[in-house]
């Protein structure tokens, strides 16, 4: 009982710490550890994708011109669902998630999505394709 109250109210702190955001930089509010909070990035991204929010993708670091594919391969990607296995810890205060292998990839090109702590808070502060 005592793990659900405290799943609830960290969940509570998401969902306070996005709505006061700004729109382009969802901000995600974590101790050390990009664990468990990489689902909720790793969600919003996709969801951002389905919508086809070319302004968040294009404020993140994707070339103007390549901003439909970025949002095509993240979303055929299942990054909603599959994050752990391209999680990567770079440093205590980074890390990233790379697509550089996954099933559905059909050009040489590939995207990397890179997380950074700001603040004791982890934020995306790149989406880009890789080529």
């Amino acid at each position: 009982m005592k793990r659900l109250c405290t799943v609830l109210c960290v969940l509570a702190v998401i969902l306070v710490v996005a709505g006061c955001a700004p729109s382009n930089q969802i901000v995600y509010n974590v101790a050390a550890s990009p664990g468990p909070w990489t689902a909720v990035i790793a969600r919003d991204i996709a969801a951002r994708a389905g919508r086809h929010d070319k302004a968040y993708f294009k404020n993140l670091g994707g070339d103007a011109r390549d901003v439909s594919e970025l949002m095509r391969q993240v979303a055929a990607s299942g990054i909603a669902t599959n994050y752990a296995e391209h999680f990567a810890s770079t440093s205590p205060t980074s890390a990233v998630l790379d697509y550089g292998v996954w099933a559905g990839a059909d050009t040489p090109s590939y995207f990397a999505v890179e997380l950074r702590m700001s603040d004791q808070k982890w934020i995306v502060n790149r989406i880009h394709l890789v080529r």
